[in-house]
């Protein structure tokens, strides 16, 4: 499933809960150059991109190619994966 689905999938699916997923990316100076941010952070899904709200940047616009992952916080469980070589 391509990732933006998978994106308004958790967005809009009454029996999922935002707050227990995240979203990590590739973020080049972080610890081990990945971020990740709580799913309830995204603002807007565009048609290749997000926007999250960051406390010192503003409004940030994640390209979905940084992606790395979507996963359930609690269990663990990945619900989507890039394919891309880490």
């Amino acid at each position: 499933m391509p990732l933006r689905d998978v994106l308004n999938r958790i967005r809009w699916d009454r029996e999922k809960t935002e707050l227990s997923y995240e979203v990590s990316y590739v973020h080049r100076g972080a610890t081990g150059d990945k971020r990740s941010i709580p799913f309830s952070d995204i603002r807007e899904i565009h048609s290749s991109w997000f926007t999250y709200t960051d406390s010192d940047d503003g409004e940030v616009m994640i390209p979905f190619h940084r992606v790395l992952e979507v996963r359930e916080v609690e269990s663990g469980h990945t619900v989507w994966r890039s394919r891309r070589k880490r």
